[in-house]
């Protein structure tokens, strides 16, 4: 078991994608989100931080999946709001 941010982890979950994770925790709570945090969390599986192991995961990666999002038009508010969804994950 390793800690990861002051959390006891098993290996398999740090050998998780991102969107592994995201999907086990729709699944998880379907029909309790909302549209807006259901699609936000959806896309995000289809990025390249989706595709991210979690004991890869850097916040220079979350910052590149922000800038990118940016760069396609999407709002800072919107941006913002990927981002908390991501942490509820």
């Amino acid at each position: 078991m390793y800690w990861f941010q002051g959390v006891a982890c098993h290996i398999s979950i740090l050998a998780s994608f991102i969107a592994d994770l995201v999907t086990d925790y729709l699944e998880e709570f379907e029909g309790k989100l909302g549209r807006s945090k259901s699609y936000a969390l959806e896309a995000l599986c289809e990025t390249e931080l989706g595709e991210t192991l979690l004991c890869e995961l850097t916040t220079q990666a979350v910052v590149n999946y922000a800038r990118a999002r940016r760069k396609t038009g999407t709002g800072g508010s919107t941006v913002n709001q990927d981002l908390i969804f991501l942490g509820t994950v």
